[in-house]
């Protein structure tokens, strides 16, 4: 249903979904990334990361360095891998995040996992010699919004705006109204998978967007 939404108003208005709950609401248009069709009330994330890969930067061993997934923590930016440790066959490499965290030690030829990125880096004819580096580079996301689902990866699991109106963006992206700050009744929101009132209420609360429980 259309009508709802007006760019750059604030003000208090009857809608019959009961969608919102209070006055002084926020919009802006922002593009909807392709993939679904998505109702007004869907709580929406912003893609922030993008593909990360992974290549030997200087020094010795020819080992293959395996595709590179994010988790939950990944940062945009490069991981900086550097053997510290030679072995036959082995060898282990520091990993540090882009803001400088060091993160636990990888060893060549076991599976790396963490909250920031997952990676196999093995060996080859040519150990790894120490010094060596690998960068991992995590690319920007596009900035787009999707729906926000918790176990999601590049961004969107943290929620950051609600729709505000239906975009049709099955397959192709769209511009859509959004609501960036207000309040809202819970029970009129889309939560993604993983995600409830109860566990996005102080996240949204941050950044001014309130979520209310219905009066009756």
């Amino acid at each position: 249903m259309s009508g709802f939404y007006t760019p750059g108003v604030s003000s208090e208005t009857y809608t019959p979904d009961k969608l919102l709950a209070g006055c002084d609401v926020i919009t802006r248009q922002e593009t909807i990334a392709a993939g679904a069709n998505l109702a007004r009330g869907t709580l929406l994330g912003r893609i922030t990361l993008g593909a990360a890969t992974g290549t030997k930067a200087s020094g010795t061993g020819d080992g293959t360095i395996g595709d590179v997934t994010l988790g939950a923590k990944a940062q945009v930016g490069t991981y900086v891998l550097t053997c510290t440790a030679t072995a036959g066959n082995g060898g282990t490499f520091s990993v540090f995040a882009p803001d400088g965290t060091r993160l636990k030690d990888l060893s060549v030829g076991v599976a790396y996992t963490s909250p920031h990125i997952n990676l196999t880096v093995a060996d080859g004819s040519a150990d790894w010699g120490a010094g060596a580096v690998i960068n991992v580079v995590v690319a920007a996301g596009s900035g787009k919004l999707i729906k926000s689902l918790a176990a999601a990866v590049d961004g969107s699991q943290t929620p950051v705006a609600i729709l505000a109106d239906y975009a049709a963006a099955a397959s192709t992206d769209v511009l859509a109204g959004t609501y960036h700050s207000g309040q809202f009744d819970e029970s009129a929101v889309i939560f993604g998978t993983g995600h409830t009132a109860a566990s996005t209420r102080a996240g949204l609360r941050a950044l001014g967007i309130h979520l209310k429980s219905a009066q009756l």
